[in-house]
């Protein structure tokens, strides 16, 4: 049984919620009786190895040395690692890039699926050579156009509603919904993914839609699909405020009025995407489906995202009656196994 090397933490703006899933996982895998590693990565992306009791208390850096990289590589060659840091130099391959070229045993794919799938342009150049289904869209260099001309692009070429999306954050940072374009609304959501990005992506707003997703779990040769889950919320859209707030509306429950031929879509796709980037282990799919012409289109793809107490992930398993323990065994057994 090789020990897990739990990686989280680093230069991202999601940070604590990196080290809230590293406490989370940190408890479950106690629960599991499993020898567990802890690497924490401060905000200079310098590592430190922790214990797990100080990740759920505070983790105090000026009283403790850091660890080189090479004593790292060398410490995560006898274990797998299970990178839990999220966002840009973690999310977007680098940190995947980094442990494959040391040969790192590591829970996931390969380095250039994660820099498809964060990337938001990649995703859509491979979903569309792929012939996957997904929206429509535009991309805007910040750096070669100014504001008021990706305002008037936008005007010429979209019709309100519009969703404005960084191209490289994740967690719905940045992301505005645009229902008109009155009173420089357009203009100040620009503004808003300027201030995170130097990239950005416009799609039409669906409405209405219904947000799908499903959980994947790949243990060799079988691939595990949890329930397909609906997602409710309050909000106009899943923004980072719902995604992780204590007062979320967010809930997941089975989807009614779906036809089989919908679901069943989903489940192919899912497979079909996880098997093309070369994606094992884990991976949530988002989907977003049209009721008025009963199209379904291809949302996102997440092989790493948040795995707090709240996470939905765990709770897409819990719709068909799964615990968070028994979906923490499943993935440690698609890397054991």
């Amino acid at each position: 049984m090789k020990k897990i090397a739990l990686l989280f933490g680093g230069r991202t703006d999601e940070h604590d919620v990196s080290i809230n899933s590293a406490r989370y996982l940190g408890t479950l895998f106690q629960k599991l009786n499993y020898p567990v590693s802890y690497y924490y990565f401060d905000r200079n992306n310098v590592p430190y190895k922790p214990t797990l009791e100080e990740i759920h208390s505070s983790i105090d850096t000026t009283c403790r040395k850091s660890i080189t990289l090479n004593d790292l590589i060398k410490e995560l060659t006898t274990s797998v690692a299970f990178p839990l840091s999220f966002g840009r130099f973690a999310e977007d391959g680098k940190l995947y890039a980094l442990l494959e070229m040391y040969q790192v045993p590591t829970l996931g794919g390969p380095y250039n699926s994660y820099v498809i799938s964060f990337d938001k342009l990649f995703t859509k150049y491979f979903l569309c050579a792929r012939n996957y289904p997904t929206l429509n869209y535009e991309h805007y260099s910040f750096a070669q156009l100014t504001t008021s001309k990706i305002v008037n692009q936008i005007k010429r070429g979209f019709t309100p509603p519009i969703i404005l999306k960084p191209r490289f954050n994740g967690s719905s940072i940045g992301i505005s919904v645009v229902r008109n374009f009155k009173n420089n609304r357009l203009e100040k959501s620009v503004d808003i993914v300027k201030a995170v990005d130097d990239d950005m992506l416009c799609e039409p707003f669906v409405t209405p839609h219904r947000e799908l997703q499903v959980g994947v779990i790949k243990q060799k040769h079988q691939v595990h699909l949890s329930e397909i889950g609906e997602l409710v919320y309050d909000s106009e859209f899943l923004d980072v405020e719902e995604k992780f707030s204590v007062n979320s509306t967010c809930q997941y429950q089975v989807p009614q009025s779906l036809s089989l031929s919908i679901l069943n879509k989903v489940r192919s796709l899912t497979k079909n995407i996880m098997q093309e980037l070369q994606l094992y282990s884990y991976l949530r799919m988002d989907f977003l489906y049209n009721p008025n012409n009963d199209v379904l289109y291809v949302n996102e793809i997440s092989p790493m995202f948040g795995l707090t107490e709240k996470s939905g992930f765990w709770q897409l398993w819990h719709l068909q009656g799964q615990s968070d323990l028994e979906t923490l065994q499943m993935i440690i057994d698609s890397v054991q196994g």
